[in-house]
């Protein structure tokens, strides 16, 4: 018994003795709390994050009567491991689509100045919607393997072709407008590419490299199994077939890039809607950093009105057609 407690009053004698030194096994809660303060501070500071009146504009569910933005946060909170999972398979899986219709995007960003009138803003979104919609309909894969590869592959050469000063979609084709009914994107989808188009084109002409962006090679690839529904996105066999784009493209296409990018390439500040892991952004400073900022000037990003793309439903539904775009 004694040695018992001769042994408790060591450790208590050491434990202080640590506290006084300074030589804290884990910071005091004050320290803690300082430390989130701090990083707080930090974030406001970088406008690279995107905060409360932009993320509730963008990240928005369904209004109804009953419904606040406590339920919209919850709900997001407990639809977050889905959207995680769904975006690392989606990029993976519609990568070309990604690759190709975002540099589309970035070239005529790169044709205006620096300084953006508020009404080629406006062209220049409508540009960038309508692309974002033509990424997130899947059946739009120039892929072989379906019928829609030629259609679209044709689709992709007239945006290619158009001057970079252009701001002009092709219109549908008969073709598309008798699968109409067929062809669709989901909101969620929509909102993320047009966020996030900037750092999408960024990377996916480093990946490019010297082999330019090029809608024919893109369809010499055979498509692979998708899926009928969203939610079995996240069941597809995802064996090889990123290795195929390097028939397209330089570099590969890494789980390390999906990591970084996913779900918001870290835009969204750490703890929000109770989650920790939003993506990781550049170094401040970087190269990437610099142009994506550039890019995102122009386009007016962060807007709380822009995107404007229902998460998970609302007045134009889940799905959005080309009507909803308009083509």
């Amino acid at each position: 018994m004694l040695a018992a407690v001769k042994a408790a009053f060591i450790i208590e004698a050491a434990r202080q003795s640590a506290i006084v030194s300074g030589a804290r096994i884990r910071p005091s809660a004050t320290a803690f709390e300082q430390g989130l303060q701090q990083r707080h501070a930090e974030e406001q500071d970088d406008p690279w994050i995107w905060h409360d009146d932009v993320l509730d504009g963008n990240l928005k569910l369904e209004k109804k009567s009953w419904q606040s933005k406590a339920t919209d946060h919850a709900i997001l909170g407990k639809f977050y491991p889905t959207y995680v999972q769904g975006c690392h398979h989606w990029n993976v899986l519609f990568w070309p689509q990604i690759s190709f219709l975002s540099q589309e995007v970035r070239r005529r960003v790169q044709a205006l100045p620096d300084e953006v009138s508020l009404a080629k803003r406006a062209e220049l979104r409508v540009f960038a919607k309508k692309l974002a919609f033509l990424t997130c309909a899947d059946v739009l894969d120039p892929r072989n393997g379906t019928e829609y590869s030629a259609p679209v592959l044709q689709l992709w050469e007239q945006l290619a072709s158009a001057p970079a000063t252009s701001l002009d979609v092709p219109e549908m084709t008969s073709f598309f407008q008798e699968r109409k009914q067929d062809i669709n994107a989901i909101g969620a989808c929509m909102s993320w590419t047009e966020a996030l188009t900037c750092d999408l084109g960024y990377s996916a002409e480093l990946m490019a490299g010297n082999m330019q962006s090029s809608a024919k090679c893109w369809n010499t690839l055979q498509r692979p199994k998708s899926y009928h529904e969203p939610s079995e996105i996240v069941t597809v066999d995802l064996t090889g077939i990123s290795e195929t784009y390097l028939a397209c493209q330089e570099h590969p296409l890494t789980s390390d890039f999906i990591q970084r990018m996913c779900p918001y390439h870290g835009h969204v500040p750490e703890g929000k809607y109770g989650r920790q892991y939003w993506g990781e952004a550049p170094e401040k400073g970087s190269v990437e950093y610099a142009d994506i900022m550039k890019c995102n000037r122009k386009l007016g990003i962060p807007d709380a009105d822009y995107p404007k793309e229902d998460l998970l439903g609302g007045p134009d539904g889940f799905l959005k057609t080309y009507d909803h775009v308009g083509f």
